[in-house]
């Protein structure tokens, strides 16, 4: 699953719209969206993301 989700964070501030505050923190697919686009997308470039990363665990 790396690189096809990611984690929705916001500025914070009084700025930010309830609505992208409610996403603070959840995970998303980059081919389902929420309705209003991605971050960035979705309030001219205010809330960011995370990618996630697979974690490889060594074999022993």
């Amino acid at each position: 699953m790396a690189g096809k989700q990611y984690i929705w964070r916001t500025v914070g501030d009084s700025r930010t719209r309830s609505e992208h505050a409610d996403r603070e923190g959840k995970t998303f697919f980059w081919t389902n969206p929420p309705e209003d686009g991605h971050p960035a997308a979705a309030d001219a470039g205010r809330s960011l993301l995370r990618k996630i990363r697979a974690i490889v665990k060594k074999r022993k």
